[in-house]
């Protein structure tokens, strides 16, 4: 079994947005450090930067082909979705631990084009 297969648990992983906090006392604090029942991960797309991210818990980073699957060619925030792209926006978010995905391939028929 691969070390990826043993790192994952079964769970349910909440969507985490760009505005996922409240401001209490002046501080932006995260809805998750309020709710009595953790989920077990986050899922973030590349489409949105949260203003804040939980500290302790696995993200699941994707290319956020949902927001851009009916273009002819993929644009987040008037940038060009390529490789490159996605790569560097991976890098900056993530930390060691969380899971990169890229499911373009899931959701568009011509796959062989866009590659």
């Amino acid at each position: 079994m691969s070390n990826w297969v043993k790192m994952m648990k079964a769970g349910f992983d909440a969507v985490l947005g760009k505005r996922d906090y409240l401001k209490l006392n002046n501080k932006k604090v995260g809805i998750w450090e309020l709710t009595e029942y953790q989920p077990t991960g986050w899922l973030c797309s590349l489409t949105i930067k949260p203003e804040v991210i939980p500290k302790n818990s696995p993200i699941i980073h994707d290319c956020g082909a949902f927001g851009y699957r009916e273009q002819d060619y993929p644009t987040i925030d008037g940038q060009y979705v390529n490789a490159h792209y996605a790569a560097n926006r991976y890098r900056e978010r993530s930390r060691p631990g969380d899971i990169v995905t890229c499911p373009d391939n899931l959701l568009l028929r011509n796959i062989d084009w866009r590659r």
